[in-house]
Parts: C-alpha cells; sequence; structure tokens
C-alpha cells in the first residue's frame, strides 16, 4: 500500500475512485454497505450508477423494496430521475404513494413539476395543502408565478397567511425573486407574527431595498426585544442608522441599548453604525436605489 493511501475503509473507496480504480472501490463499498442503512446503500447505488453500473444499482433498490427497507422507494425514484428517466421515476414515486411510503406524495408532485407536467403538479399540490401538509406551498407558488400566473400566486399568498405551519421563509423567497415583492412581504410577516423570529433580518432588508426604510427601521426595533434575535438585531439597527445618516436616533438608540444590555453592546452598535458590521450590515444595503 503506497504512503498516502488511506487505510480508512469509507476514505480508502473515495481515493480509489479518483485514482480511478472503479472496480476496486465497488468491491470495497459493497463489502462495507450495511444494507439495512438507506444512506449507506444510497452511496453504493449512486457510485454505481456513475460509473456505468446502472442496472446493478437498480437491482440493489429492487431488493431493498421487497425487503421493505423505509425510503428504499423514494431513494430508486430519484436515482431514477437523475438519469434522465422521468417515467419511470413517476411509476416509482406512485408505487411508492400506492405503498402508502411517507412523503411519497409530495415526492411524486415535486417530480411531476420538475418535469413539466404542470397539470398534474398542481393538482396534486392542491391536494396536499387542502389535506395538512403546508410544505408544498412554496412549490405552488413557483408553478403558478412561473407559469404567468401571477395574480393567482398572489391570491394564493394571501390565502396561505390563513394556514398553520406554512414554511414563511421559502414562501416569501418565493415571491421575492420573481419580483412580487408585497407579496413576500406579507409571507415574513405573517411568519414573524406566528414566532419565526428569524425572519426580521430578512424582512428589514428587503423593505430597505424597496427603500421603505422607516419601516425596516420599525422591524429592526421590535427585534431587539427578542432575546434570541436581539444581538443581531442591534448591529442591523446601528448599521441602518448609520448609512441613512440618522445622528440623532442613533443616540437614542444607543441609550436605549445601554439600559437594555447594561452598556456593554453599546460600542457594538456605534462600531457597527461607522464602519458597517459583516454580521451587522445587510447584504446589499450600500447598493440599495437612492
Amino acid at each position: 500500500m503506497c504512503g498516502d493511501e488511506p487505510t480508512d475503509d469509507e476514505e480508502r473507496v473515495d481515493w480509489l475512485l479518483e485514482q480511478g480504480r472503479v472496480d476496486e472501490a465497488v468491491a470495497l463499498l459493497d463489502a462495507i454497505t450495511d444494507r439495512g442503512l438507506l444512506g449507506d446503500l444510497t452511496w453504493l447505488t449512486d457510485v454505481l450508477a456513475e460509473h456505468g453500473r446502472f442496472d446493478e444499482a437498480v437491482a440493489e433498490w429492487h431488493r431493498a423494496i421487497v425487503a421493505g427497507l423505509a425510503g428504499a422507494r423514494g431513494r430508486y425514484a430519484d436515482m431514477l430521475a437523475g438519469a434522465g428517466r422521468t417515467d419511470e421515476a413517476a411509476a416509482a414515486w406512485r408505487a411508492a404513494v400506492a405503498a402508502g411510503d411517507p412523503g411519497a406524495r409530495v415526492g411524486l408532485s415535486r417530480h411531476l413539476a420538475r418535469v413539466g407536467r404542470l397539470t398534474e403538479a398542481e393538482s396534486l399540490f392542491r391536494e396536499l395543502l387542502a389535506g395538512g401538509v403546508p410544505a408544498v406551498a412554496p412549490d405552488l407558488v413557483v408553478l403558478l408565478a412561473d407559469s404567468g400566473r401571477r395574480d393567482e400566486a398572489v391570491a394564493l399568498g394571501r390565502a396561505l397567511r390563513q394556514v398553520p405551519d406554512v414554511p414563511r421563509w421559502e414562501v416569501g423567497r418565493a415571491f421575492e425573486k420573481r419580483g412580487l415583492v408585497d407579496a413576500a412581504i406579507e409571507s415574513y410577516r405573517t411568519g414573524l407574527a406566528e414566532g419565526a423570529s428569524h425572519l426580521y433580518a430578512r424582512l428589514a432588508q428587503l423593505l430597505y431595498q424597496q427603500r421603505r426604510v422607516d419601516e425596516a427601521l420599525a422591524v429592526l426595533r421590535t427585534a431587539t426585544e427578542d432575546r434570541d434575535m436581539r444581538y443581531q438585531a442591534w448591529r442591523k439597527l446601528g448599521y441602518l442608522l448609520g448609512v441613512e445618516g440618522r445622528a440623532a436616533e442613533l443616540n437614542t438608540e444607543a441609550r436605549r441599548c445601554a439600559g437594555q444590555l447594561d452598556g456593554w453592546f453599546v460600542p457594538f452598535l456605534v462600531a457597527a453604525s461607522k464602519r458597517g458590521w459583516h454580521d451587522g450590515g445587510f447584504c446589499g444595503c450600500a447598493e440599495a436605489p437612492a
């Protein structure tokens, strides 16, 4: 064995593949794979599929499905889709749905959307939403907006405000990336009202980029009262007041910060206002439209 050849089996598999010694890598991986573990089997089948041994990978998944390995049907469908065998992948997802595999209907709906079978995908997304699976809300927003049905996407966003457990960040980003800024803002605001405090920064940044400066400041001032977010919020608030040249407000906020945090954090607030701090500033704030 060469001096730089790894002795750990998993590292050695990767090393053998890098050396182009595929048969040796597969033989070793075959020997160390626990076929009762989904992650292990996924690694083995990925290597097989990527190196021209697709039929062997298929056979591995067929055996795993017969053996009842949880999640095997979905991973098999993903492998088929990755190989461009989209109809077979759809059939595999449908088999997973018929078998009652958790998450299979979501997997099928997303696969249908990816391959352009939008009518089927939309129908299934709506069925899932109505059945209490809010995780697909961003997918339906994207499908509608990207199909030129932007008004319907916005109307869906409004309806989603009344639906609990919707991933508000993902819905907001879907709207934001498609220029539907007001809908994105409302999604973030809804999430904040539900207690998703990590949305403060995103909402404030988006408001600032729209030159809705007072609203952005109000969001950050509220965030400074949140125990989980206040340090980040104080830095961002200092940065934004500094960028806007609002010295009087910065002094007021410095006094409030001193009262809340016994003064020790005030220098960080002031530093953020003068220089902008990597963690405290906003990505792109300085380039926001005047």
